[in-house]
């Protein structure tokens, strides 16, 4: 399946786990933001995202699971998900602009083994466990 615009989930309270088994690209952006009680993002086949790709402000976030995704045209930005100790995108190769995964303060783990291009900034900070 397809999203040609906008994916937004954004600031729902009570929402603890979200799977989107067969999302596979997204023309604009990717958004994930503000769900206090989320612990669990899986898009096991979401390849590529035309625009931007933001986790952000979850604060229960523990796990979260992109496989597959492997472009990103705009942003890929992962913030303020405190919860989050681990992240691994195994075959993200390309991001258009910036790169930026920060204050996430207890990750201690992170790899991004086939990263080639980033057309913005690399930025890794304030994570600080």
């Amino acid at each position: 399946a397809d999203v040609g615009g906008y994916f937004f989930i954004l600031g729902n309270a009570a929402l603890t786990s979200l799977s989107v088994p067969v999302l596979a690209d997204v023309g604009g952006y990717f958004f994930i933001l503000g769900n206090a009680a989320l612990t669990s993002l899986s898009v096991p086949v979401l390849a590529d995202v035309g625009g931007y790709f933001f986790i952000l402000g979850n604060a229960a976030l523990t796990s979260l699971s992109v496989p597959v995704l492997a472009d990103v045209g705009g942003f890929f930005w992962i913030s303020d998900n405190t919860a989050l100790t681990g992240l691994s995108v195994p075959v993200l190769a390309d991001v258009g602009g910036y790169f930026k995964i920060e204050s996430n303060t207890n990750l201690t783990s992170l790899s991004v083994p086939v990263l080639a291009d980033v057309g913005g900034y690399f930025n890794i900070r304030l994570n600080t466990a």
